[in-house]
């Protein structure tokens, strides 16, 4: 792990930078303790010291700073990885449906599937809502909480803990699919708005898209993202 292997190398460099250190008190004890010196030879030994006890200190403060930019930054770039495979999983998934790929479909796993309906995808992800139904959703607004989600042919469904929550598409009165931020909001007859977040929240997206107006709404939404035609 690449926190675990700088934390390793700053250990080390700490070590070798303390050998200067520890070699100039066993020099000063030698010195002091046989005798061997005189007003002339003391200032010397007391200078040399302090200045590898001054540098000493500035490595460790250094280093320190040093390691915490490290860090962050090999965060950060896990971070990018991270949003870029799963926007790059939620575009080639576009380019598929929009091809006129058809969708294989997944296990129903405890949901009661009506008829003729196909659930398309299970994952899960952050269900961000407003504290009150009927207020607006600005972004980081509402209440954030790990859901369950499957995307059907005929629905949205949302589970929180407390049982499937069915969306029916023809209740999404207005629905935002945000590819590159990984997130998916819709307004919803009859209930709050809702937004989905996470690494699945651009499939999620790209699914309920491909439900609602099928191959077509799904190149357009890919083009409107990516700025070019689903190859």
């Amino acid at each position: 792990m690449p926190g675990a292997t700088t934390k390793r190398r700053v250990r080390w460099t700490l070590g070798i930078l303390a050998l200067p250190l520890v070699y100039a008190a066993s020099v000063a004890l030698v010195v002091i303790f046989d005798g061997a010196y005189s007003g002339e030879r003391l200032w010397p030994v007391v200078v040399y010291i302090a200045v590898v006890i001054a540098a000493f200190v500035f490595a460790i403060g250094f280093l320190g700073r040093t390691v915490r930019e490290i860090l962050l930054t090999v965060r950060m770039r896990r971070q990018e990885r991270t949003f870029d495979d799963a926007v790059g999983a939620a575009g080639a998934l576009a380019e598929r449906l929009a091809a006129g790929e058809a969708p294989p479909g997944v296990e129903a796993g405890g949901i009661d599937v009506g008829p003729g309906e196909t659930i398309y995808l299970r994952c899960a992800a952050e269900l961000e809502r407003p504290a009150a139904d009927g207020d607006p959703l600005p972004r980081g607004s509402g209440q954030r909480r790990p859901a369950q989600v499957a995307v059907s042919n005929q629905r949205l469904l949302i589970d929180v803990g407390a049982g499937w929550e069915t969306i029916p598409y023809p209740r999404m009165t207005a629905r935002y699919p945000l590819l590159r931020r990984q997130s998916f909001t819709a307004d919803v007859e009859g209930a709050a708005p809702l937004r989905l977040t996470g690494f699945a929240a651009a499939q999620i997206a790209v699914w309920v898209e491909y439900a609602i107006a099928g191959p077509a709404g799904v190149r357009e939404l890919y083009q409107r993202t990516f700025e070019e035609p689903p190859r």
